[in-house]
This record gives C-alpha cells, structure tokens and sequence, in this order.
C-alpha cells in the first residue's frame, strides 16, 4: 500500500484542576504483513495547560467553550477532519459536567472525537504509553512503573517491551485540599480530604491555616502511600484507612521497577530535579509543589529520575489519547457504503471465536438489538484460511437472518485477521441480507468497552478503543 494523506489526531484532557490539548499529525502507511500503522506521527501543538473553568461545582461552560475555539483556531483544526478522543476526570467527570463537555468537544471537533468520563484503568494506560512505552521499548528486559499524578488521583501503570500488564487507581492528589494561593489557609476539600485530616488527627477545615508539621503530614501521607504501591504494602501500612483513597487496587509486586511520572505533579517532580525554580508557595491553590517537593526527598520513588526522564511528563494523558488508542483497519475491510461512517461510541457486546455456534452468535446479536446506536461484535480468528472464514461466515448469516436487527441498525465486526471483506461477503449472503454490516480487520482485541469508529482515510478506517475494564486492576 502507498503512503496515505496524512490523518490529524486530537487529544483533550479534562480534570478536575486543568485542562490541556494536544494536535498530532501521523502517516498512515502498509506494511509487509499487510497491516497498516501510523507512521511519523510529528506533535504540531501542544495548548498551555489552563485551569478547568468552574463555576462552583459545575463546569463553566462559557469559559471552557472559549478555551477549545482558541485551540481549534491556534493548531489549525478549526472545519477540518479529525479523530482522536477526550478523557474527562475528577470533578469535571460528574454527571453534568461530562455531558457539558462531551456536547462542547463533539461540536467542534466532530463525532469521531469522543469524550469519555472517568476511566481510570484507560488513564493508566494511556499515561504510561504517552509517557514511558518508548523508554520501556529500548529496555525490554526491563519493568516500568508510571506513576500519573493530578489533582484528584494517581494513576498507576506497570509495564514491559512497551506492554501494559497491570493498572491502578489512588484518590491521591494535589488538590483534596485547596488553599488560598501564596498561603495555606484551606478553602475547600474533598472527603477523601477531609478523611485523611481526621485520619492524621488534624482538626482543620474551611477557613482554618495549616501549619508546617500539618503541612508535612499531609504530604509524608500521600507520598508514603505511593511507596506503598511500590513496595506492595498499602494494606499493610494503612489498614482500612486504604479504604479512603483505594479505587482499583494495584495487584502487582516487582522488585526494582523503573520509575517514571507524569500529570501536573509528575512534570514539576522533572522540574524540580532538573534544578528549575519551581512556582511559590501553593501557586496553584493546592498542595502539589508541596508533594513534588517531597517526593524529591524519596530515595525509593526517586532513583530513576536522572537515568529514566520521559520526554512527555506531564502532557502524558492528552498525548496518549491522541496516538496510542488509535488503530487502521483496511486491509481488506468490507464496508458497503462510505457514507456509514463515523459511528460514535458503538458498545462493544460481545467476543466471539472462529467456533462460536449458533447459540453464541444469536446472544450477541440479542444485546445488538437492544442498542439503539447498534454495537460491535469481536472477532478472534485463528487463521484466515478461506474455510474458516466461510464457516463463521454462513454461521453468522444464519444468526443474521433469524435475529430480525432493524435494517438501518449498524453491527461492526472487529476482526483480528486479514479477512473482512470475504467475511462480510458470507455473513451478508453477498449483500442479500437486509443489515447494516461493517467488517473491520487487522485490528486487535484490547478488552475496550466500546469504540469509535472514523471516516475512512483513503481505504483506512481509523478505530479508537475506550472502556478500558481491567479487571481486578490488570488489563487483558
């Protein structure tokens, strides 16, 4: 296959403390095998990061519009085709807010730019593959250990040879408790904020100055229970109090990871010990620098700061979504009409194999039917000889046929081999079935929830997973 025009990739990160983007251009290009990649993938803008507008506990809606015109404007996206997604965190992730904002982004940028609420098993990954994949690439014998530190959570991920093999999630971050900026009189927090004062004692609220040893308190607290994670002890060291700030469990116990940081503390972690002056004192209204600081201090979270540094740090989220969830199918995808395409948030209901019978299929296509957007089906075959493909194929259209979908009902398939379109032929009847059938191929089962499929791209369809469940903290 030739090089194709380029494809423009977007990625937006809501949290509850700041909002920032990322526009990368990428090559879509066929290789040997007949799959195809994106290719010298080029950053063309990275937005300064802002404060996520609120209004209270609401999403200012006005000042979060204005932010997404002025970058659409500044990368140049503005009318323009793009795919890529939006992840929406913390607060920002509350019920109306992450309407307000799926609405915001969806108007500008398209349904192929999906947001999504907080997942915080794709965050890890997503963190660690903007951040660390490349460094975990070049020493694959070698673990890694990323750890994504905003405002509301950190985000743990563990991985090698550029694989993620297991996720976490801590309610540990700068801002459970906010302050005044310049000071450390508290103006708000959390209950995960208000339960770790009352857990270190500290009788403070609203109003109340913090004093030093509170201060250090605080972020001794926070910063023992990332050493936790990487020593495997939070249950030990905590107890229930684990409980207060425990959102996935971090399963996983290695000895002498690599460890990397992303998210607004993670960068001024690199900052600090690259020896740059860090802002004053709660300049952003919470305790981060505090804990950046800290962590400094930390011989175990900190012995690979000078031989391991990522050059993404803390745009690791925004940068992930753009590249690292993206897929090409087309090698030979079947799609009847181009005009079917993009679909937005298809759920994905089911995983069926080359021998899935009747009865497996028809399960399936009953949940498709209870979708009014339609849904995916994933397809794991073992080769892509043409009897096997046949085989599922006349299986499929059989279940087809008897399950009565509404015509104008979308069912794609995502197929790991290079056999959508002959799959697509038989599963139609070679076009005599009244459905709305799309064939994906080449494409790989990532355990996602559900996808966003793209407007093809001269014969390239570009496939973006979201729903990362992760099971117990580990992803498939």
């Amino acid at each position: 296959m030739s090089n194709s025009t380029a494809i423009r990739l977007v990625g937006l990160d809501f949290g509850s403390t700041t909002t920032s983007g990322v526009v990368a251009r990428a090559t879509p290009r066929g290789r040997a095998d007949r799959r195809s990649e994106l290719t010298d993938v080029a950053i063309e803008y990275r937005s300064v990061p802002v404060f996520t507008p609120f209004r209270g506990p609401r999403i200012d809606e006005r000042g979060l519009a204005d932010w997404l015109d002025e970058w659409s404007r500044e990368s140049g996206v503005a009318g323009h085709d793009v795919t890529g997604g939006a992840i929406v965190t913390g607060l920002a992730a509350q019920t109306e807010n992450a309407r307000v904002v799926r609405q915001l982004v969806q108007a500008r940028f398209g349904p192929a730019l999906i947001a999504t609420a907080d997942d915080p098993a794709l965050e890890s990954w997503l963190a660690f593959m903007a951040n660390c994949r490349e460094l975990s690439l070049a020493e694959p014998a070698v673990r890694f250990l990323n750890f994504d530190i905003g405002g509301g959570t950190t985000n743990v991920a563990l991985g090698q040879a550029g694989d993620v093999q297991a996720v976490g999630c801590y309610r540990l971050g700068a801002r459970h408790i906010r302050v005044d900026a310049g000071t450390y009189r508290i103006v708000g927090m959390s209950d995960t904020g208000r339960r770790l004062l009352d857990d270190l004692g500290i009788d403070k609220r609203a109003g109340d100055v913090l004093d030093t040893a509170e201060v250090a308190a605080v972020v001794d607290s926070v910063v023992g229970a990332l050493e936790a994670v990487v020593e495997g002890t939070i249950r030990e060291r905590f107890g229930h109090a684990a409980d207060h700030f425990e959102e996935v469990a971090f399963d996983a116990r290695v000895e002498s990871p690599v460890i990397t940081f992303s998210g607004g503390v993670g960068e001024l972690v690199y900052r600090a010990a690259a020896g740059e002056k860090l802002p004053g004192t709660t300049a952003f209204g919470d305790l981060g620098i505090d804990i950046a600081m800290r962590i400094g201090r930390s011989p175990l979270l900190t012995r690979s700061l000078a031989s391991h540094a990522p050059t993404a740090l803390g745009r690791a989220t925004a940068l992930g979504l753009a590249i690292h969830h993206v897929e090409l199918s087309g090698a030979t995808l079947f799609l009847p009409a181009a005009g079917l395409l993009p679909l937005a948030e298809l759920p994905i209901v089911g995983r069926l194999s080359q021998h899935a019978t009747l009865d497996d299929i028809a399960a399936a296509l009953r949940l498709i039917g209870h979708s009014q957007a339609g849904g995916c089906i994933a397809v794991a075959l073992d080769d892509s000889r043409l009897e096997t493909v046949r085989s599922l194929g006349k299986r499929l259209a059989t279940a087809l046929e008897a399950a009565r979908l509404p015509a104008q009902r979308p069912l794609v398939l995502l197929v790991n081999r290079n056999a959508g379109k002959i799959l697509g032929h038989y599963a139609t009847r070679w076009g005599h079935l009244p459905v709305t059938l799309v064939v994906l191929d080449e494409l790989s089962d990532r355990g996602a929830a559900y996808v966003t499929v793209g407007r093809p791209h001269d014969q390239l369809v570009p496939v973006s997973f979201y729903g990362f469940a992760g099971g117990a903290g580990r992803l498939p």
